[in-house]
């Protein structure tokens, strides 16, 4: 993680609040990464920013998770987003899903029933992109995934304020999911919006 570009995109959101002290925001745009996060999921939430890029934006999040290099593009993306952005989680919010989570300013859980799970990355073998699996290419995807793995513990690390790293080490092995309490408890979400 390029602590450099965290400290820019604060930068940025500052400008943002000092340009608009006075006036009235742009009207907010909306967003949902629903189901699986694939490269499209990236394309069609860049169109989005990319419409009015002064807008605050909503993003609602339904999702088991995906890609984990689409979901640091998407994590890259909202973080440079200069205008405020906000994440509700609806339903359930798991693996690769918490990254653009933690990318957004504010986060909220939509009830206390949320599931909300933390794991390291996994690697498919499918046969039809590995045809002839060869020790080198094992080892060069593993160097892949570790490298992953670190940037994930580097954004949890600085995005949920609170939540020690050996913390965050021990419930990525664990593969812990949590309710919204759990959630809230350790900095992935802000708050809980129907606890009742």
């Amino acid at each position: 993680m390029d602590f450099s570009t965290e400290a820019e995109a604060t930068r940025e959101k500052k400008r943002w609040f000092n340009r608009h002290k006075f006036t009235t925001p742009p009207p907010e745009a909306y967003a949902s990464i629903s189901g699986e996060i694939t490269a499209d999921t990236v394309d069609e939430i860049a169109d989005i920013l990319d419409a009015d890029s002064d807008a605050p934006l909503q993003l609602s999040i339904n999702s088991s998770g995906g890609d984990p290099i689409a979901a640091l593009q998407l994590y890259d993306m909202l973080r440079a987003h200069c205008a405020p952005t906000a994440a509700v989680v609806q339903h359930r919010c798991c693996s690769a899903a918490v990254l653009p989570l933690v990318a957004a300013d504010r986060r909220f859980a939509a009830s206390p029933n949320v599931v909300i799970s933390v794991h390291y990355c996994a690697y498919d073998l499918h046969p039809a992109s590995l045809a002839r699996a060869t020790a080198q290419s094992l080892r060069d995807s593993a160097d892949e995934l570790s490298e992953t793995d670190r940037e994930l513990e580097a954004i949890l690390a600085t995005r949920c304020r609170g939540w020690q790293s050996c913390q965050i080490r021990a419930a990525l092995e664990e593969e812990r999911a949590m309710d919204a309490l759990g959630a809230l408890n350790c900095g992935l979400i802000h708050e809980v919006l129907n606890n009742e």
